[in-house]
């Protein structure tokens, strides 16, 4: 096992009668675990200590706050979150060449809203999202989603982008939509006005960003009693697998063994991680290794689980992220698609991209959203897909779930989980946990019920809420 261990003692001398001032730093990382003893050091120092045991660091000079901290053997993610706040970071790990457990490689650490942007050949490392003032939606900063009609020019898009100066960028090939980076002054809403106008060969929209729906931290579990109320009883054994749609996935919290495939569908070259801890939180609550508050029988399903990264350090996503996701989703076998997340932003082209997984077979899981305003969230109120609301630990509908004719079924909505939302672990409460957890019980039915479609999974469904 490898045990990177940094120590320094630096000593300043005291003015006669003064005793001398003594500050020291120890950072201990072993496989997946962190120990720091910090008093008032910069934080260059532990950084330093870091880079000396072979662990690459890339900050900013100026990101260097005095660090205070004492913990033994906490999860490396919790341990930086700890240390780190409120800079964000990325962890990046690796295998050695005999296999085994992962090991920390890379530590990345920035300013909040900083990684954002994108690179020469126009990967994103994050979304730079703009705001419609007309609407008030948010897309990603000159970013526009294209489709052509059926028999329009095939070169049609390529065409007008190229006359507005601008580049494309991808192409989804299931769905003919085309992601175009325009240039820069160019106003994207009035752009897309002036195009629907004059030009009904195509279809187009923003390229529209969503934020990730963060749970509500609600302290220690032991301070809210466990409910009584049965929602869905859940078939014991294994489960049919299950993609993750979220932030992404840490290592050290034992999922390693579930996961048969994985996606970082914001920079598809890079291994799969987690920013912010929301991913990790879902997948545990998919994968039936965390079972929510009011979750009937003794076992759940353990289904493999297919993690995708579509939201950025900063929480963000985009349509085309997402669709990105729905793609290797399909590709890889999975038959219940998780998103714990939405906004009240319709889209023509995410809803055509989830009618496409409804075609091949998958069920689709959406939050309702933990503002009760009635209103629809997407992509919860999609025809396509499966809303759910979340209950409160005494059975009823929690305070803050929203609801509304889209709102498909309600779930337990508290989880006490290992790994925090962006701080601390404990008990966390949403209809995002209650999404996961429908995802969880829908697993084991198809398990146990192959054959079953969407109508004989939500007949259960509301029997046994």
């Amino acid at each position: 096992m490898r045990v990177h261990r940094f120590t320094s003692i630096l000593i300043l001398a005291g003015i006669i009668a003064f005793p001398s001032f003594i500050r020291a730093v120890e950072v201990e990382v072993d496989g997946d675990r962190l120990s720091v003893h910090a008093q008032g050091v910069p934080l260059r120092e532990i950084l330093d200590g870091l880079a000396a045991a072979g662990i690459k660091v890339t900050s900013a000079p100026e990101i260097n706050p005095r660090i205070s901290a004492e913990f033994k053997n906490k999860p490396v993610h919790e341990g930086f979150g700890a240390i780190l706040n409120p800079y964000g970071y990325v962890l990046f790990w690796e295998r050695n060449r005999n296999g085994g457990k992962l090991r920390l490689s890379e530590i990345q650490v920035f300013a909040p809203g900083s990684r954002t942007g994108g690179d020469a050949d126009g990967a994103e490392t994050g979304f730079a999202v703009a705001r419609n003032p007309g609407d008030g939606t948010l897309y990603v900063k000159n970013e526009i989603l294209l489709q052509a009609r059926p028999g329009a020019d095939g070169h049609l898009i390529e065409r007008l982008i190229a006359g507005a100066g601008g580049t494309i960028l991808e192409k989804n090939d299931v769905l003919g939509i085309y992601r175009a980076r325009l240039p820069d002054g160019i106003d994207i809403p009035d752009f897309l006005d002036q195009l629907k106008e004059k030009e009904g060969r195509l279809i187009a929209e923003p390229n529209h960003a969503l934020p990730i729906l963060a749970p509500q931290w609600s302290g220690a579990g032991a301070a809210i009693p466990r409910e009584t109320k049965a929602a869905a009883a859940l078939p014991d054994g294994g489960g049919a697998p299950i993609a993750v749609l979220d932030s992404g996935v840490l290592a050290g919290y034992g999922l390693e063994e579930s996961v048969i495939a994985a996606l970082d569908a914001v920079r598809p070259e890079m291994p799969v991680t987690d920013g912010l801890g929301h991913g990790t939180q879902m997948a545990l609550i998919a994968a039936g290794m965390v079972r929510p508050m009011g979750a009937v029988g003794d076992h759940g399903a353990t289904p493999p689980i297919i993690p995708i990264r579509t939201f950025d350090d900063n929480g963000m996503t985009s349509n085309f992220a997402v669709m990105r996701g729905i793609d290797f989703a399909v590709q890889n076998g999975a038959r219940v698609l998780s998103m714990s997340w939405g906004s009240e932003t319709p889209s023509r082209f995410l809803e055509e991209a989830l009618n496409y997984a409804d075609s091949r077979g998958l069920i689709v899981v959406a939050s309702a959203g933990n503002e009760p305003t009635g209103k629809p969230v997407y992509p919860a109120a999609y025809p396509s897909v499966l809303g759910v609301g979340a209950l409160a630990p005494d059975g009823t509908r929690w305070r803050q779930s929203n609801y509304g004719s889209f709102v498909s079924v309600a779930a337990p909505g508290y989880a006490n989980l290992p790994v925090g939302y962006r701080g601390e672990a404990g008990l966390y409460a949403g209809t995002s946990v209650a999404a996961a957890y429908v995802s969880n019980v829908i697993s084991g039915l198809l398990s146990e019920n192959p054959d079953w479609k969407k109508a004989d999974v939500m007949n259960y469904l509301k029997k046994n809420q």
